[in-house]
């Protein structure tokens, strides 16, 4: 009897291994005996094909999907090749065998398969057994959910994270975006950044609008017919984008889940809070069926683009002349104002000065440093009389004592006519930005962007669940044995991070997962969000406070980082998770949303030089108030 886990046999491109007792090869020929029939048959070679040698894989690293249902309970595989084209052997625990071509199967590949996948995620499953925080049957929380976890699909946004050397990042480019909550120079890269990679960061301080950016990625989501979870450590982030969507009638396909309370409550209170809305079917809109209408979106966006790096160059410029303004001040507070007898030329500006400045600034400190002697003195001589010419080229210099002075005195005087020259440029280039943007009303451009894009989205939402029919209504169970209805009735669903995988069923997948905050969510935490969705966006700032490791948890912490030999960028003693991310990733696409719309020019701008290296752009306008930042000496 063909041992069908060792052989696999195809006749006339048929299998036919189950059906056959025997199998000889006879000079350019096969015979072969099938089970009950007592003759053997004869064919040629070209019609058989013999295949022996198969791999034979660990089924736990495999989930493999046949017309469209997934295969459980699998005791082992046989794969055999045959050049480009690889057979499935499939033994189940019941004793039953089947076989199949690859190519109608849909293989996914667990991540865990791989060992340092494998070690990473053992690691984090040991910090999880240590973290003390409870479910609400009084069991630990985190290590509870690590240790249903038994296999990760390798599509998983997790798995690039445990292994970016294996795993690449998925990368894509993305179709028309839209904005209809509104949107700046930085929010539009943020948004393309999400659906153009597997996983993408976004980091700003308070103030730069990164709760709108997330609501404009949910509406990206939406309109590509895809799920997303949001999640953070903070309830009060969650509630907040779900008060967002509701403000714009569009709570009816949000869940707000994750523990045990917050799925009682959705399930008594959707019947009453979680209706279609009333006006429904105000939200069709014939023009936005149109493939034109994302045509019209996509000018308005490109149209704003210049718009926003006019707006962002006049704010920049606006710093740079207060900056200017103060080192002025203190310039005249500690070497006075002098009278100086020439210009710059009109070909010149502020940069060529600056240049002067540095070199005359180069000659004095050689001047002190080293007297020269023989070839360096005259080269030294040869570099001073180019300067000089130059100098002459930029400026008119009457005066030929000029260069006889100390030098002390020659670069005060490029000093001065620098800044005189560079606030000079930048009045001028403030008021050209002023007048240009006057002309265009950028307000009225990004509001109507909005607009079109809001009614896109609600047409969309109108053709998925505008037909009709009433709200379905799910029970307790269906949030897990049902979940995938769930998902399509509610494509957002909310939770805190710890809760991530509780929402809905253990393997339960999303499009998408978003996590606020993240720079206050743990290593071990941050993973376990990340391994039930395909793709991530982490949204945080570095800048801010990070998550409270104790003393004690250290200790414990380092201890099992120690014995796991983990390198530091998994390190959870150390790390929050939106650090590990840009440690781990080196690549990932990150950006900063740098416009900042809170606080007053001089308070954010401290906080700019000193955490965010002058990178923040600041949309507030200084008027002139006393006091209003100071350094107390205590």
């Amino acid at each position: 009897m063909i041992d069908t886990s060792e052989n696999l046999i195809i006749i006339k491109g048929q299998i036919r291994t189950p059906e056959i007792e025997s199998c000889q090869n006879y000079d350019g020929s096969y015979k072969i005996v099938f089970r009950n029939v007592p003759s053997a048959y004869t064919y040629k070679e070209e019609n058989v094909l013999w295949l022996t040698d198969p791999d034979k894989p660990d089924p736990n690293n495999y989930q493999i999907i046949s017309k469209g249902r997934a295969l459980s309970n699998i005791k082992a595989l046989s794969i055999f090749k045959a050049g480009s084209h690889n057979y499935w052997h499939i033994c189940f625990q019941n004793g039953k065998e089947y076989d199949y071509r690859e190519k109608d199967l849909e293989i996914i590949e667990s991540c865990l398969g791989e060992s340092r996948s494998k070690s990473i995620f053992e690691y984090l499953k040991k910090v999880a057994d240590a973290n003390e925080l409870k479910a609400d049957d009084g069991t630990k929380l985190l290590a509870k959910q690590y240790e249903k976890i038994h296999f990760i699909a390798n599509n998983r946004a997790i798995a690039v994270y445990l292994n970016p050397q294996k795993y690449k990042m998925q990368t894509q480019t993305a179709s028309t975006l839209i904005f209809p909550f509104g949107c700046n120079a930085s929010q539009q890269k943020a948004v393309q950044a999400a659906f153009e990679n597997q996983i993408s960061v976004v980091q700003g301080p308070p103030g730069t609008g990164k709760t709108q950016t997330i609501l404009n990625i949910i509406a990206n989501i939406l309109v590509r017919g895809k799920t997303v979870q949001v999640v953070s450590n903070n309830n009060s982030a969650i509630v907040n984008v779900l008060e967002k969507l509701s403000k714009y009638d569009m709570g009816f396909i949000v869940a707000l889940l994750g523990s045990t309370a917050n799925k009682e409550k959705f399930i008594e209170t959707q019947e009453e809070e979680k209706q279609y809305p009333e006006d429904f079917e105000s939200w069709h809109d014939t023009d936005a069926d149109q493939p034109q209408f994302l045509n019209q979106i996509h000018h308005q966006t490109e149209e704003l683009k210049s718009i926003f790096s006019k707006q962002e160059r006049l704010a920049m410029a606006r710093q740079e002349i207060q900056a200017l303004k103060i080192e002025w001040q203190h310039y005249q507070q500690e070497f006075g104002t002098k009278e100086f007898t020439f210009q710059q030329r009109k070909s010149s500006s502020s940069a060529d000065l600056l240049n002067l400045w540095n070199e005359c600034q180069q000659f004095a400190e050689k001047e002190q440093s080293s007297s020269l002697r023989g070839i360096a003195a005259f080269i030294q001589r040869l570099k001073w009389l180019f300067f000089k010419f130059r100098s002459k080229a930029i400026c008119k210099i009457p005066d030929k004592g000029f260069y006889k002075r100390e030098m002390s005195l020659i670069i005060a005087d490029f000093q001065i006519l620098f800044y005189q020259t560079k606030y000079a440029e930048l009045e001028v280039e403030i008021d050209t930005l002023e007048k240009e943007l006057a002309n265009k009303d950028a307000a009225e451009m990004a509001r109507q962007m909005a607009d079109t894009s809001m009614k896109y989205l609600k047409n969309q939402l109108f053709h998925t669940y505008g037909n009709n029919h009433d709200k379905p209504i799910f029970t307790l169970p269906d949030l897990k044995n049902n979940w995938r209805e769930v998902q399509k009735e509610y494509p957002i669903i909310l939770s805190t991070t710890f809760s991530s995988l509780s929402s809905l069923q253990r393997d339960a997948v999303y499009d998408y997962i978003i996590m606020d905050e993240a720079s206050q969510v743990s290593v071990e935490t941050g993973a376990l969000a990340l391994s039930c969705a395909k793709n991530a966006i982490i949204v945080g700032d570095t800048m801010q406070l990070p998550n409270v490791v104790t003393e004690e948890n250290k200790e414990t912490l380092n201890f099992i980082a120690n014995a796991c030999l983990i390198k530091p960028e998994y390190d959870c003693a150390n790390m929050s998770f939106l650090q590990s991310v840009c440690k781990v990733i080196p690549n990932v696409p990150q950006t900063l949303l740098r416009e900042h719309y809170r606080c007053h020019p001089r308070i954010i701008n401290f906080c700019n030089q000193k955490f965010y290296g002058g990178d923040l752009v600041i949309m507030t306008r200084d008027k002139g108030e006393e006091d209003v930042i100071c350094a107390i000496r205590t």
